[in-house]
């Protein structure tokens, strides 16, 4: 009879080689199941399978990844090769990246570029070219940068996309017009670009260009009247409002400026010419980099445009500089935006006193956003935001959403639950129909213990819907 220790190891011994013969049995037949479903795509119409494949590769949106997932592809069976590499669609997915600064990734020959070029054609395609240093790219020694130019500006009029980052080297040399091209980006480079022919253009970037800004950018190429989205920085201010003018299709605009030059010139230009409507323009973001002097050339900004479809506007200021609030032109700018439902103020000294006049003229304002704005926020604005218990017009009545950062919290808990309550929430608002104030968000401005007392006021409330949210 064999004693317990030796049962024990038998067991033991036997154990184990059940979970070795466990471990086979799943992976064999996870291979059965990859089999199987080889054999179904096998069967599958070949448009299918491009769609199917074109899937699999479409959630990884850098290119190099997207090219080692479609190498994988090609190398599972002769079927799929033929298919991957006889569908253009595939190789025209996500970004080519042309890189020549071997300190920043790996570079991009010649022959691998024409390879993705005439694989993906006739397909549009989007193209980046990649610097790493933006005042001297470390360029391998043995790159032919004016080869590569040569070989990939054939492919140029599919071109849908294009990003140059940095200084890239051959650039000027691809200077073939641009028909088929609908974005174009230009960021971080210490030489001021040349921009080709790109009559078709709807996307326009172009961001911390040139040691003297921007402004030096001849933009002559570009069709400003089709643009319909544009995002430019280190303009000066009478440039980026020619450029807005111009632009009468324009949706969105993202403007800022930074180290420019200021002159009476400047003035002058901000004057001259009538009232510009810019009837499809919806969301605005300025950010204004200087201050004295050159804040004086905010207001003027501001007095030219008419926007009458603007919903969302981002003010941006340097706070640091103590730029002034532009009290006379914005009243006349805001008369011309009636629709601004979404506005948000960062860094200005703005008073409660003028805050409360821009409420006054943005009745269809749903959210309000105050960040580093350290003069409004007191007990003065939530005594104007309280509502009381008449029909009478009310400051702001569709107010919904409140964001309060970084701002002084010179005002009483007392008020700023008044204003709260009052906003659809008390039993004359609903009488009234009045909107719900539907939340309050507060980052870096109470302490735990305020958040604490805060919070335990508004109980009845949270539980009924509302959401005030500290970060």
């Amino acid at each position: 009879m064999l004693s317990r220790e030796k049962v024990n190891a038998q067991i033991a011994v036997t154990e184990a080689k059940i979970r070795k013969l466990e471990d086979e049995l799943v992976t064999e037949r996870r291979i059965l199941g990859h089999l199987r479903l080889l054999f179904i795509f096998g069967k599958l119409p070949t448009e299918l399978m491009v769609e199917i494949f074109m899937l699999a590769i479409s959630s990884t949106p850098e290119w190099p990844r997207v090219l080692k997932h479609i190498l994988s592809l090609s190398q599972v069976c002769a079927l799929w090769r033929e298919i991957v590499v006889g569908s253009p669609k595939i190789w025209a997915q996500s970004v080519v990246e042309v890189c020549l600064d071997y300190k920043q990734r790996s570079v991009s020959s010649k022959d691998y570029l024409e390879t993705i070029f005439h694989r993906s054609a006739p397909h549009s395609i989007s193209v980046s070219f990649i610097c790493g240093n933006r005042d001297a790219p470390t360029v391998h020694p043995k790159i032919n940068t004016d080869a590569i130019a040569r070989a990939i500006s054939n492919s140029a009029p599919r071109w849908k996309s294009l990003t140059v980052g940095g200084n890239y080297p051959g650039w000027a040399t691809v200077d073939v017009p641009l028909s088929n091209l609908q974005t174009l980006k230009i960021t971080a480079g210490s030489l001021t670009p040349t921009l080709p022919l790109c009559p078709n253009l709807c996307r326009l970037t172009i961001a911390d260009i040139g040691v003297n800004g921007s402004s030096t950018v001849d933009l002559t190429p570009i069709p400003l009247a089709n643009l319909t989205h544009i995002d430019l920085e280190s303009f000066d201010l009478a440039s980026l409002l020619s450029i807005l003018r111009q632009c009468e299709k324009v949706v969105t605009a993202s403007l800022a400026t930074k180290l420019y030059t200021w002159s009476q010139v400047d003035v002058d230009m901000l004057h001259d010419g009538p009232v510009t409507v810019l009837s499809s323009l919806t969301h605005l973001k300025l950010k204004f980099s200087r201050g004295e002097p050159h804040w004086k050339l905010i207001g003027p900004f501001f007095a030219p445009l008419a926007l009458p479809a603007l919903r969302t506007l981002r003010l941006s200021f340097n706070r640091s500089a103590g730029i002034p609030w532009p009290v006379e032109a914005f009243p006349t700018f805001q008369m011309r935006a009636p629709q601004l439902s979404d506005l948000c103020l960062s860094g200005t000294w703005i008073t409660s006193a003028q805050l409360i006049g821009v409420l006054r003229l943005a009745p269809a304002l749903t959210a309000l956003s105050l960040i580093c704005c350290p003069e409004c926020v007191n007990d003065a604005l939530f005594i104007a935001l309280t509502e009381g218990p008449t029909s009478a017009p009310q400051l702001v009545p569709q107010l919904r959403f409140l964001y309060l950062r970084d701002v002084r919290s010179e005002f009483g808990n007392d008020k700023l639950e008044a204003a709260i309550r009052s906003r659809g929430w008390s039993e004359e608002c609903q009488a009234l129909n009045r909107n719900r104030l539907q939340k309050v968000r507060i980052l870096d401005c109470f302490s735990k213990t305020r958040i604490t007392v805060l919070e335990a006021k508004l109980t009845d409330l949270i539980w009924q819907g509302f959401k005030l949210v500290f970060v």
